[in-house]
């Protein structure tokens, strides 16, 4: 509301008042809505939807605006972009070292980012510099490289996984090719590449332990370099692997994921990105019992329920408590409390 009432973004004053009504009144009733606007006025749909996809045009608009303020690269990027096009000199050059010496995560989509402001660059430099001055490309090409070496890695483990779940096969062009480069050690210097092809070769060959030995070092080694989002779709994997493992009969693996959920229960950075699942609550519950860690699960139900959305809590406490109970062999508090479920 109060961007449609700023006059820099909305001169249409009607958008405002449609925007208020919509969200007090809604739109069952569209022709006492249009009166409202439009008072004495006979009811109009064509002029109305011409309205309502206005409005949604300035709601996506909104949207767009949002995004960019919650990624602080993409804004110094089109900053930047924008201060070479205005031969703003001195400003862009402030900008410029913000992107390339500043700390950044390095996902996939910091290193298309930094591509992009390196063709920028590129321009600015040849502009600015002598003619007879060698532009250097270098920084673009790699840039280049690691975002989609960096990219295709993660969709292959997409893709992988996909196809284990069907039982499919999947073709995934240039596989073996990227493969075989980063396994050469040409990327070795960039993690987001080395975590998303040593997952990768846990899916493909599950029963070589090493590779996700590696992956789950990589990941606790360099989970600062990643957003919560990205580091949580890094450790479903190597928590799957586990699952697999557990499933095959291989109970060693129930100390190994019970390491994961504890080092990622520590991590604020995942904690606060979402609500978690009420499921991974009781695989969580369900693991540390089967563990034996009695004091441990105590604690976890007392201090960590706030994990889960605040309509899932009291069914999920009930049950898990219940369960802990079963587990102590304490029967009679377990009935009571499954009587609540």
């Amino acid at each position: 509301k109060s961007y449609l009432q700023s006059p820099f973004f909305n001169e249409n004053e009607l958008l405002s008042r449609l925007c208020e009504l919509v969200t007090t009144v809604g739109l069952d009733d569209k022709p006492a809505v249009f009166h409202q606007l439009f008072p004495g006025r006979k009811y109009d749909d064509k002029e109305f939807r011409y309205l309502l996809s206005d409005l949604s045009r300035m709601l996506e608009h909104f949207f767009c605006l949002r995004a960019i303020g919650k990624n602080e690269l993409i804004q110094k990027s089109l900053v930047a972009a924008e201060l070479s096009s205005r031969n703003c000199n001195k400003a862009y050059n402030h900008v410029h070292l913000e992107l390339t010496k500043g700390s950044h995560q390095e996902d996939a989509a910091y290193y298309k980012a930094q591509f992009e402001h390196a063709e920028v660059h590129l321009m600015y430099s040849a502009t600015t510099s002598l003619r007879s001055q060698i532009p250097d490309y270098s920084d673009t090409m790699n840039f280049l490289d690691t975002f989609y070496v960096a990219k295709k890695m993660q969709l292959s483990c997409e893709i992988t996984n996909l196809s284990n779940i069907l039982n499919r096969k999947f073709e995934i062009p240039l596989s073996d090719e990227i493969s075989a480069m980063v396994s050469s050690g040409y990327f070795d210097d960039k993690p987001v590449i080395q975590i998303y092809y040593h997952i990768l070769l846990t899916l493909k060959f599950p029963n070589e332990e090493a590779h996700f030995v590696k992956a789950a070092e990589l990941i606790k080694k360099n989970k600062s370099l990643f957003g919560a989002a990205e580091l949580n779709e890094m450790y479903q994997y190597i928590k799957n692997y586990c699952v697999r493992k557990i499933n095959s009969g291989k109970t060693e693996y129930l100390q190994k994921l019970f390491g994961i959920y504890k080092e990622m229960l520590l991590d604020k950075k995942l904690t606060r990105h979402e609500y978690l699942s009420q499921y991974e609550f009781k695989n969580i519950v369900s693991i540390s019992l089967r563990l034996g860690e009695f004091k441990w699960c105590r604690n976890f139900l007392d201090t960590q329920i706030s994990l889960l959305a605040p309509h899932e809590r009291d069914n999920a406490l009930t049950y898990n408590t219940a369960y802990f109970h079963f587990m102590n062999q304490e029967y009679r508090k377990a009935i009571r409390k499954l009587q609540e479920v």
